[in-house]
C-alpha cells in the first residue's frame, strides 16, 4: 500500500490514474501555456509549472536546468482519430 502526499491510499496492483488531474495538467500545458519553443517564455512557464507539480506531489528537490540554445526550433505535431478500417487503409497505402 502506498501513502501519497495528498493523503490517498492506493494498493500497488490496483493503482488507477487520476484522469481529471491529468486533464488539468494537459490543459495548463497545452491550452494555458501553449507553445514552448526552446529559449522562450513559454518554455520557462512550462518548466515552472512542472516544477510546481512535482513539488506539490512531494518531491524533495526539483531544479530547472538552463542551457544555451543556438536558435528557437519549431516542430508541429498533430493527432488524428482513425477508425480501424481507415488505419488499415492508410497502412496499406504506405506499403504499396
Amino acid at each position: 500500500m502506498y501513502d501519497f502526499p495528498s493523503g490517498e491510499l492506493v494498493t500497488g496492483c490496483c493503482m488507477q490514474p487520476d484522469l481529471e488531474r491529468m486533464r488539468r495538467h494537459w490543459r495548463a500545458l497545452c491550452e494555458d501555456i501553449g507553445e514552448r519553443l526552446a529559449g522562450t517564455q513559454g518554455e520557462r512557464r512550462a518548466a515552472e509549472y512542472i516544477r510546481g507539480a512535482f513539488t506539490d506531489a512531494g518531491s524533495v528537490r526539483t531544479d530547472i536546468a538552463t542551457f544555451q540554445s543556438q536558435e528557437n526550433l519549431s516542430s508541429r505535431a498533430s493527432t488524428k482519430r482513425w477508425s480501424g478500417a481507415k488505419l488499415r487503409e492508410n497502412r496499406a497505402a504506405k506499403n504499396r
